[in-house]
């Protein structure tokens, strides 16, 4: 299998789904990985079956990048007995249920959940490349009518989960955005074109680098025809206590949630009464513009300016963050790896955050859109602003970054930069950074025309003002801390501490970065 090319992968793939014979012999022995992958759908069968028919509903494939990803996925489901496409068998719980609704109906009724698939497969698509490439995955799944039966008895319903972390990771937060607003509309327009029912599932964090900002705004601004009555939201890490710890509270957010999800399914009629069509597509195509400026932009900062990734590990406590014990993942893909590939999304949020840079909010957009205006300053700067003013994507964009640059704080990161083992790598890097920082404030005031960031929203402005006296001494704690830290790694003789006293100069690095998460209100 692993030396087959995509298109005999399909095949073969399409093959075993059909096939009444198990692809595992029940008494074949494999490694363990192996052996944990299957057990993953053997225990999902049972969790059906002894627990409910609707226990498990969907199961994600992340990093899909071909189509063999998701029918790989459905060949080991139908070895667990989770997909019986060959044979018609049903469950025991699929069984139960059939029973139950016969009772209640007086008379036999279809089960809900078709046994040809006991769970439904949806792709995550989370790199920018995987973005573009999205719609084309998808066509060729909608293609295949061994596919087609299965996605038939699941109420010919597809789900597709769009990944905001690892595409602004990967690309930038305005590449990032601009393409998953592209997939979504490429993603509705094959799914049409095939009969297809699509419900996009959002996989957002709770940081702006991740994702995250007001959710009633950010649905608003999804393409048109894109919602379509219905919507699926990650809720994750601080932001399900910050927005459903007290009922009054969760019932707000849920208020708020479904009167975007019903408004974004509302036909639209300004745009064809005003006849903004082509306006839209000016407005679309400086976008794409400015995206491919920001997304060279960010590359030659993050890939091609040498010690960066060094920096950030160094700059930010980072490292520090495998001990905290709050993660469902390790924090690299590789254990060992230095690579900002292998490096999940969540830390690379949570560094930047930690050490005030707020970096994955607002990298290359100053330069992207400095470059845009300077092309022809003053109809470029009007354009900019009439798309701040009338497009709901640039204008949740606009404000997202806005925030993000009002959050950050370089005067503390200006510390972090200073106490590095490397002085002349903090200074080398820490100015490139101040630089396009204070490029990114200048530009999007421009553009918001305001006097100072954050002038149109004053509550929050004031939140930042009254939190930061008590975060600011946690950071220069921190500073302090991870300076002596760094050093007893770099250099045994100048280290203070003894070897059995450094777990506790650990642990309160650890007191630190808890401080600063909760009154940063962000762990990444």
């Amino acid at each position: 299998y692993g030396q087959m090319n995509e298109e005999e992968r399909v095949a073969w793939l399409t093959d075993e789904l059909v096939t009444p014979r198990p692809l595992v012999a029940t008494d074949a022995q494999y490694s363990e990985e192996t052996t944990e992958t299957l057990n993953v759908f053997r225990v999902a069968r049972r969790a059906l079956e002894e627990i409910s028919p609707d226990a498990i509903r969907t199961y994600i494939v992340s990093m899909t990048r071909e189509a063999s990803d998701l029918l790989a996925v459905l060949v080991l489901a139908k070895q667990a007995g989770l997909d019986d496409g060959a044979t018609g068998r049903r469950t025991e719980g699929e069984r139960e249920r059939q029973r139950e609704e016969a009772t209640e109906t007086g008379g036999e009724k279809s089960a809900v959940r078709n046994p040809q698939s006991a769970i439904a497969v949806a792709p995550l698509f989370e790199t920018i490349d995987d973005l573009r490439r999205a719609p084309e995955v998808m066509q060729r799944l909608f293609d295949n009518p061994v596919y087609r039966k299965r996605l038939a008895a699941q109420g010919n319903l597809q789900e597709v989960m769009i990944g905001y972390s690892d595409s602004s990771k990967d690309g930038g937060i305005l590449t990032s955005s601009w393409e998953l607003s592209k997939a979504q509309e490429r993603l509705w327009q094959v799914a049409r074109a095939c009969g297809v029912e699509l419900r996009l599932f959002h996989g957002r964090g709770g940081t702006v680098g991740r994702g995250g900002g007001p959710s009633h705004e950010a649905i608003l601004a999804q393409p048109s025809g894109t919602v379509a009555g219905r919507i699926k939201i990650t809720e994750q890490g601080e932001v399900i206590s910050s927005k459903y710890s007290l009922p009054e509270i969760a019932m707000r957010s849920l208020e708020l949630t479904t009167a975007a999800v019903i408004a974004a399914s509302m036909p639209q009629p300004t745009l064809q009464k005003n006849k903004e069509e082509p306006q839209l597509e000016h407005w679309q195509s400086a976008m794409e513009q400015i995206s491919a400026d920001a997304f060279a932009t960010y590359g030659r900062f993050v890939r091609e300016t040498d010690g960066f990734f060094d920096y950030f590990t160094q700059a930010t406590p980072v490292e520090e963050l495998q001990h905290m014990r709050i993660g469902s993942r390790p924090a690299k893909r590789k254990q060992g790896s230095k690579s900002l590939e292998d490096l999940r999304a969540i830390p690379w949020v949570f560094g930047w955050t930690q050490s005030r840079h707020l970096l994955p909010g607002w990298l290359a957009v100053g330069t992207a859109l400095e470059n845009f205006i300077a092309e022809a300053p003053r109809k470029n700067l009007a354009l900019l602003r009439e798309m701040y003013g009338r497009w709901r994507f640039f204008h949740s964009t606009v404000s997202n970054i806005e925030m993000t640059l009002a959050k950050a704080d370089f005067q503390i990161a200006r510390q972090y930069a200073e106490r590095l083992p490397e002085p002349n790598l903090g200074a080398r890097i820490f100015k490139m950074l101040e630089e396009e920082y204070e490029r990114s404030c200048r530009v999007i005031l421009q553009i918001t025309e305001e006097k100072y960031l954050l002038e149109k929203s004053p509550v929050l402005k004031r939140s930042i003002e009254v939190r930061n006296p008590y975060v600011d001494p946690m950071s220069y704690l921190q500073v302090e801390l991870l300076a002596r830290k760094r050093l007893c790694e770099t250099d045994e003789a100048q280290c203070e501490y003894a070897p059995g006293e450094r777990d506790k100069l650990l642990y309160a690095i650890l007191l630190t970065i808890n401080g600063v998460a909760a009154g940063m209100r962000n762990t990444g």
